[in-house]
């Protein structure tokens, strides 16, 4: 059984006050001050993250904004990079070693969530096959135990540290097929609201190619599967139907290397030079 993390949030604020003090900044500028705000954001209020930041810092005694820059590009390394002046393992080795300690179900539960937005996650976003059923619950406890992520009423969070050193113990091969889940996952759920197994009876299709067959269970599901369309469905705007939303998102950040929190802007301009330069 994992044994459960203690994972609190400091607000910006305080996290960019325990790293300056960490880092022993006594008199730190403006942009010392702005730069370990967004540190703290970064690590998403993480103390132990911070505290490694810090410890950098102090140790290279490089500025807030440069270990910043250099945090966005070398990301990954820095995670791992232990200190002479720290006495804790890194946020890789301790988060690393929790989902090591994780049974195969809840591993592939806090792999799956690594690539989706952290916060307030459907239950249902994980459930395959029969969907919530006790193996299922089994392994979402087992995640939960670790701390690795966090219950709500029927929505779980992750931390954007863990997602981070997750993909971080990903190849390439793996992380692909994750974010090709990710995917594939928005379109398997409104095909489960669009012809559910309740009104329909489905009929695989033999000849490759063609898509399977559903049949409506009588006349009553016939009335209803007659509601159930896609401008229905996009009008009603579950709140299932915006995680997933919201999931494809980060899986497309993630497969071009993007940021998660890339602006609508940011990314349509980085498509158009990718656009361009391909077709130079």
């Amino acid at each position: 059984m994992a044994a459960g993390l203690e994972l609190p949030k400091l607000t910006p604020n305080e996290g960019a006050a325990f790293l300056l003090a960490r880092a022993k900044l006594n008199n730190p500028s403006v942009g010392d001050l702005s730069a370990a705000a967004q540190i703290a954001q970064e690590f998403d209020g993480m103390p132990l993250g911070l505290e490694q930041a810090g410890a950098y810092i102090e140790e290279t005694q490089l500025s807030p904004g440069e270990y910043l820059e250099l945090y966005k590009r070398e990301g990954e390394t820095l995670r791992n990079r232990s200190s002479e002046i720290a006495d804790h393992p890194t946020v890789t080795v301790t988060f690393s070693l929790a989902v090591s300690k994780l049974s195969e179900s809840a591993k592939q539960i806090v792999q799956q969530a690594a690539f989706f937005a952290p916060d307030a996650i459907p239950e249902e976003l994980f459930a395959q096959g029969d969907g919530l059923d006790m193996q299922f619950r089994d392994a979402m406890a087992d995640a939960i135990r670790s701390s690795l992520i966090h219950p709500s009423t029927t929505t779980v969070d992750i931390h954007r540290v863990v997602q981070a050193v997750v993909k971080d113990g990903m190849d390439d091969t793996t992380k692909r097929t994750w974010i090709a889940a990710t995917a594939n996952r928005l379109n398997e759920l409104r095909e489960r609201w669009l012809n559910p197994a309740s009104l329909v009876e489905r009929y695989r299709e033999v000849v490759e190619g063609y898509p399977d067959r559903f049949i409506a269970l009588g006349e009553a599901a016939s009335h209803e599967l007659k509601k159930r369309t896609l401008t229905d469905l996009y009008n009603q705007r579950p709140t299932w139907l915006d995680q997933a939303h919201r999931d494809l998102d980060v899986a497309v950040a993630e497969a071009y290397g993007w940021s998660a929190d890339i602006s609508t802007e940011e990314a349509l301009k980085r498509l158009l030079g990718l656009n361009l330069s391909r077709s130079t």
